[in-house]
């Protein structure tokens, strides 16, 4: 599925056999401001709350492996209460 909006161009690539994202895709300028294509590739799917998602995302640059957008995840927790001074203004938090 590719999205374009303004000077937005992602592609989410679907496994066709399972219906999970498997990798996105977009251009964008890498590593010492060289544009190029970028890729997050999807892997060890878990089931939280109803939801399989990702706990692994590998990334790479031209092909290249990029560390920085590389991750593991240990847990995701789904509609966790969040703490209301989050959206209480700066100035009011004196």
């Amino acid at each position: 599925m590719r999205v374009q909006r303004g000077g937005l161009d992602v592609t989410l690539n679907i496994e066709r056999a399972t219906g999970r994202p498997h990798s996105t895709t977009y251009i964008d300028r890498g590593p010492g401001g060289v544009i190029g294509e970028f890729t997050i590739v999807y892997g060890d799917f878990r089931a939280v709350d109803g939801f399989t998602l990702p706990f692994k995302e590998t990334g790479s640059f031209n092909a290249a492996a990029e560390a920085a957008l590389s991750r593991s995840l240990d847990a995701i927790t789904v509609n966790t209460p969040l703490d209301v001074t989050l959206f209480t203004p700066m100035a009011a938090k004196r």
